[in-house]
C-alpha cells in the first residue's frame, strides 16, 4: 500500500507540473526577432564613359637606323650617343678626298663637252650659210656632229651630278628629329653603304600599343580616346586611337591598336608599361550603384531594393566599373535605394531598418 500511494504521488505532481507549463506558455507567446539593420545608399545618375582597361607600353612612333649610302672610313663623328638632334643634323662624316677628286674630274669633263659643243653649233651654223655650196652629205655631217655634241655635254653634266650627290653622301645626316642611341661605328672605321651606324629614335609624338578582347571590336574605331597611366605620373594621358589590326591574334583572341600620345618634354620612354583605358562610349544618363551594393551570386549579380521597410532582392545586368561603383545596365530605373552592407541578414522581403 505504501509503494503504490508514492506512485499516485508522483503520478499527480508530473500532471500538476504539466498544467502549470501549458499556463505559461499560453501567458507569455514567443518574442519576434527585431529587424535586421542595414546601410543603404542611393543609385545614382550621372555621365560616364564606358571603357575597357587594358595594358600596353609605349613605342617610338618613328625608329629606323642612320646608315651609310656609300661605301668609305668614317673621318668624325659628330654626336654624343643620347642626344637630341634636328632633322638632317650631320652625324658622321666620311673621309671625302676621293669622292672630291671625283667631282673635279667630272667638272674638266663638262668643260671639255661644252667647248666641243660649242665648236660642233659653229661648224653647224656655217654649213647653213653655205647650203647652196655645202653637199647635202656634208649638212648630215655637221647635223650629227652637233648632236653628238649635245649629248656628250648632257652625259658629262650627268656624270658631274652624280660624283656632287655621292661627295653629298659621305655626310650621314639624322632622317629626322629624335634621340640617338648607341653608336656601331667610331672613328677610322671602314663602312658600307647600307650599315647600321647609330638608331635614331622619334622623340616626339610618342604610340601607346596595346590590345583588347576580340569581342569589342564591333565598337572599335579611329579616332576613340585612350587614356594611359605611366609610370608614377598622377594624371594619364590622353590620345586619338589611329590603328586598328586588320585582323584578331590568334593565340590571345585579342585585336592590336595603337593611340598617339603627345611626349614635347621626352618623358615617355619606348618600352615603357602603360595602364590603359579605352573610351568605347560616353554616357549621359548612367545609373552606377556602390560597388558594395552588388551581391554575386552564381553567374548573376543582385542588390537588395529597400521599399516600405522590406528588403526586395532584384537582379541587375552590370557595365562599367570605375572606383568604388558600377554601372547598372538592367534591373533598376534609376531613384531605388539599395543595401550597401548588411546583406548577410537580410532576405527577399525582410524587414529592415537602415542605419542613421
Amino acid at each position: 500500500m505504501r509503494h503504490g500511494a508514492w506512485v499516485m504521488r508522483g503520478a499527480g505532481l508530473m500532471a500538476a507540473f504539466a498544467l502549470a507549463g501549458c499556463g505559461e506558455e499560453e501567458a507569455a507567446p514567443r518574442a519576434e526577432r527585431p529587424a535586421p539593420i542595414v546601410e543603404v545608399a542611393r543609385v545614382e545618375t550621372r555621365p560616364l564613359d564606358r571603357v575597357v582597361e587594358a595594358v600596353g607600353s609605349i613605342e617610338a612612333s618613328e625608329r629606323v637606323w642612320a646608315s651609310a649610302e656609300v661605301e668609305g672610313v668614317v673621318a668624325e663623328v659628330l654626336f654624343r650617343e643620347g642626344d637630341l638632334v634636328e632633322a638632317g643634323a650631320a652625324l658622321f662624316r666620311l673621309d671625302d678626298e676621293m669622292p672630291r677628286l671625283d667631282v673635279e674630274a667630272a667638272r674638266a669633263a663638262v668643260s671639255r663637252a661644252e667647248a666641243e659643243a660649242v665648236e660642233r653649233r659653229a661648224v653647224l651654223a656655217r654649213k647653213d650659210l653655205l647650203q647652196g655650196v655645202a653637199t647635202p652629205a656634208e649638212m648630215l655631217e655637221a647635223r650629227q656632229g652637233a648632236a653628238r655634241a649635245e649629248a656628250s655635254l648632257a652625259e658629262a653634266r650627268a656624270r658631274e651630278a652624280l660624283a656632287a650627290v655621292r661627295l653629298a653622301r659621305t655626310a650621314v645626316l639624322a632622317p629626322f628629329a629624335g634621340r640617338l642611341g648607341e653608336r656601331r661605328a667610331g672613328q677610322g672605321d671602314y663602312v658600307k653603304a647600307g650599315d647600321p651606324l647609330v638608331e635614331v629614335v622619334h622623340a616626339d609624338p610618342a604610340d601607346l600599343v596595346f590590345s583588347v578582347p576580340e569581342r569589342f571590336l564591333p565598337s572599335l574605331r579611329s579616332g576613340m580616346r585612350a587614356e594611359a597611366t605611366v609610370g608614377t605620373r598622377a594624371a594619364p594621358l590622353s590620345g586619338e586611337v589611329f590603328y586598328i589590326a586588320p585582323a584578331v591574334e590568334d593565340a590571345t583572341r585579342s585585336i592590336r591598336l595603337k593611340a598617339r600620345l603627345s611626349n614635347a618634354d621626352g618623358a615617355l620612354v619606348p618600352g615603357t608599361f602603360a595602364r590603359v583605358r579605352l573610351v568605347l562610349e560616353s554616357v549621359a544618363q548612367a545609373r552606377l550603384v556602390p560597388e558594395a551594393a552588388i551581391v554575386p551570386r552564381a553567374g548573376a549579380a543582385w542588390v537588395y531594393v529597400v521599399e516600405e521597410g522590406r528588403a526586395r532582392r532584384v537582379e541587375v545586368r552590370t557595365g562599367t566599373r570605375v572606383p568604388g561603383a558600377v554601372e547598372i545596365l538592367e534591373g533598376l530605373v534609376g531613384d531605388e535605394v539599395v543595401v550597401v552592407a548588411g546583406h548577410e541578414r537580410v532576405g527577399d522581403g525582410t524587414p529592415v531598418r537602415i542605419a542613421e
